[in-house]
C-alpha cells in the first residue's frame, strides 16, 4: 500500500473502534471486542493458582484490554520479557493472596516470613502487594534455586485498613466463601435496583446512591462529595462495557458487578460488607438474609 492508502486504512479502522498495528510495510487490524471475549473466556476457565501467558505479538490495545479484564476479576497480571518482545501474563491468585494475607497479618514487630524460590513471578508480586498493604517490608534474595522473597514486619505494627466513612458492620466476613456466593449476592442486588431487570440504568443509580447515604458516616457535605463520585464510577464502567463490545443504555449484570467493586473500592469498603449493609436496607432481602 502507498502512504495515502495506509493512512486511509488506519483512519477507517480506528473510526470503527478497531486496533491497528504496523509491522514493517504491512498493516494489521484487530477487533479488540472479539479479543476481549476471548480473554473473558480464559479468565473464567482459570482455576485456583493457574496462570495464562499470552503470545508476544499482542498490540498495546490488546494488552490494555487483557490487563483491564484481569484487574476487574481481581486477578494479578504483569508483562514478562520475551525474546521477541513482552508477554502479558495473568493469574488466578485469589486463594493464594488470602493465604499470604493471613500469614502476614499475625507477624509481630521484627518477625520475618520467608517464601520459597519455587514461587512464580506472579506469586512474588502477590506477596509484595500484600506486604505493602500491611506496611511490611519485602526483599528479594537470590539463591541457587532462584529468587526467594522475605517479608519483615515493621517496628510499628500497622493495622490493615477496613472502612473509611462507612458504618462498619459487626463481625461480618470481608470475603466471599466462593464465587457462587459472590455471583448470587450480586445477582440479587442487580435485580433489586435494575428497574427493567435487564440493565442498571442511570435512573437506577440515583436510587442506589440514596440507599448509600444512611450507610455513610460524616457530615452531609462530606457524604455528598463522596457519593457524587459514584456518577463518575458508573459512567467509567459504562464506557468500559462499550469498549468491550457490550453496548447498551445501562450496565448489564457482568458490568454491574464491576460497578459495585469500583464503588466499594472508592468508599474503602469490601464488596461483601457493602452488599451486606445494602441488604439490611432492602425491603426484599434474599432468602437467609445477608451472609
Amino acid at each position: 500500500h502507498g502512504k495515502m492508502e495506509r493512512r486511509i486504512i488506519m483512519v477507517i479502522a480506528r473510526e470503527l473502534g478497531l486496533d491497528v498495528k504496523t509491522v514493517g510495510s504491512a498493516i494489521e487490524v484487530f477487533n479488540c471486542a472479539s479479543f476481549a471475549q476471548e480473554v473473558a473466556g480464559i479468565i473464567t476457565a482459570l482455576g485456583d493458582g493457574q496462570e495464562h501467558i499470552f503470545p508476544s505479538h499482542l498490540t498495546p490495545a490488546q494488552c490494555k484490554v487483557g490487563r483491564t479484564l484481569a484487574a476487574e476479576a481481581n486477578f494479578v497480571h504483569t508483562m514478562l520479557a520475551a525474546k521477541d518482545g513482552q508477554q502479558l501474563c495473568i493469574g488466578n491468585k485469589l486463594c493464594f493472596g488470602e493465604e499470604v494475607r493471613g500469614d502476614l497479618m499475625f507477624l509481630l514487630p521484627g518477625d520475618e516470613k520467608p517464601y520459597a524460590a519455587s514461587l512464580t513471578f506472579l506469586d512474588r508480586k502477590v506477596v509484595q502487594s500484600e506486604a505493602d498493604a500491611l506496611g511490611h517490608k519485602s526483599k528479594l534474595h537470590q539463591t541457587a534455586n532462584g529468587q526467594c522473597i522475605h517479608v519483615t514486619c515493621s517496628a510499628a505494627k500497622t493495622e490493615r485498613p477496613t472502612t473509611s466513612g462507612l458504618a462498619e458492620p459487626s463481625e461480618e466476613a470481608d470475603v466471599f466463601r466462593d464465587e457462587a456466593e459472590a455471583a448470587q449476592m450480586v445477582q440479587h442486588v442487580f435485580e433489586h435496583y435494575a428497574a427493567d431487570a435487564e440493565l442498571f440504568r442511570f435512573a437506577d443509580l440515583k436510587v442506589f446512591i440514596e440507599d448509600m447515604v444512611p450507610l455513610h458516616r460524616g457530615g452531609a457535605g462530606k457524604v455528598g462529595k463522596v457519593l457524587s463520585k459514584l456518577d463518575d464510577v458508573y459512567e467509567d464502567t459504562r464506557v468500559l462495557q462499550n469498549d468491550m463490545g457490550f453496548r447498551g443504555k445501562g450496565l448489564n449484570k457482568q458490568f454491574f458487578r464491576v460497578f459495585l467493586e469500583r464503588s466499594a473500592k472508592l468508599l474503602s469498603w469490601s464488596l461483601v460488607c457493602m452488599i451486606s449493609a445494602l441488604y439490611d436496607n432492602m425491603t426484599d432481602p434474599p432468602p437467609g438474609g445477608h451472609p
